[in-house]
């Protein structure tokens, strides 16, 4: 890839963005990278809730920062999850990341008041950040649109993952959306999340078949949307009771990764 495509790449964070599973065994990492790049996909997001990133301990995590960043080198856009229970090892990952040459980290949103967190991030010279609203992971209400809103004029704030699956707090996000603050959909239901101005989606099963929901966001404006079951029905996971244990089983049946354990 010419230097003036990947600038152009790494400016436009759009479309499918795989939320990677962290393989139990590392060495199974790089296959797995190549997979999803050669299904088509331009952004690949590491360590987070699929990369059961709370579980893994700060060297794990930066091991795994590094081997992602040397096996992509810049072929596509990497995004890093920085969160952690301790803001000292957020700002260690946020400047790794940085000086791997990351595209973006993803802000963590477990240590306490969200507003106050990307504040604190913004201070430090350490490239682009998008925010991340899970109220699974916090175990509190969405974050409050008039809290992400200032945000928005923020040049290195390009963005906001929503996985609340709550499409009128959805559509709350995309009125404050503008040129670079894009609003990334974390959910299941593309069907409905097509219908919105969303910029991108962000779907653990195409950790699977990448190819799939490449063509999915390339045919979102126009459907066939009748065939939308038929098309995911062989790796749709969205009704396991444990998704990411039934996700790992699935890439070791595939021959993805050589183990389903999970961290």
């Amino acid at each position: 890839m010419k230097k003036k495509e990947l600038v152009m790449l790494q400016k436009q964070i759009k479309g499918v963005i795989v939320p990677l599973v962290t393989p139990y065994n590392l060495q199974d990492l790089p296959h797995l990278i190549d997979h999803v790049i050669n299904g088509g996909i331009s952004n690949i997001f590491i360590l987070g809730t699929t990369g059961e990133a709370l579980k893994l301990k700060q060297k794990q995590k930066i091991e795994i920062i590094e081997k992602a960043s040397i096996h992509i080198n810049q072929r596509v856009n990497l995004l890093i999850g920085i969160s952690s229970f301790s803001l000292e090892d957020t700002f260690e990952l946020m400047k790794i990341s940085h000086d791997l040459k990351a595209t973006s980290v993803i802000a963590p949103l477990v240590l306490g008041d969200p507003k106050t967190i990307t504040q604190a991030l913004l201070k430090k010279p350490y490239g682009n950040i998008i925010l991340y609203n899970n109220p699974k992971i916090t175990k509190e209400k969405s974050i409050l649109s008039d809290d992400i809103k200032p945000f928005a004029s923020e040049k290195r704030v390009l963005g906001i993952k929503d996985s609340s699956n709550d499409f009128t707090y959805l559509e709350g996000l995309i009125k404050i959306k503008n040129d670079h603050f894009k609003i990334y959909f974390g959910g299941e239901n593309l069907k409905e999340a097509f219908t919105r101005k969303i910029d991108g989606i962000v779907p653990g099963d195409a950790n699977v078949d990448p190819k799939l929901f490449t063509l999915l966001w390339k045919m979102r404006e126009k459907g066939p949307w009748d065939n939308l079951k038929n098309l995911r029905k062989e790796i749709s996971l969205e009704n396991e009771k444990n998704y990411l244990q039934a996700l790992k089983s699935l890439l070791k049946k595939r021959n993805l990764i050589s183990s389903s354990l999970l961290f």
